[in-house]
């Protein structure tokens, strides 16, 4: 993944933060994964291992964050 990707997807997840939790995402990533699987276009099979490193980025933000957050209540 390239620098630019992975600068728009944090902050695709700054902008949805309110909304995003480790459960969320884990949904988002098997629902994607789902309809890419079960999709007759098999040209989007190829596209899993980088939606996947997307997932992966976003996990690692919400670490982050949610390390902050534990920091200011604690």
């Amino acid at each position: 993944m390239d620098d630019k990707m992975k600068q728009a997807l944090l902050e695709c997840c700054e902008r949805n933060c309110e909304v995003l939790s480790p459960d969320v995402v884990a949904f988002m990533q098997d629902l994607v994964n789902t309809a890419i699987e079960t999709s007759v276009n098999k040209v989007d099979d190829m596209f899993v291992p980088i939606i996947n490193m997307g997932f992966e980025v976003l996990d690692d933000f919400l670490a982050i964050q949610i390390d902050k957050i534990d920091e200011v209540e604690g």
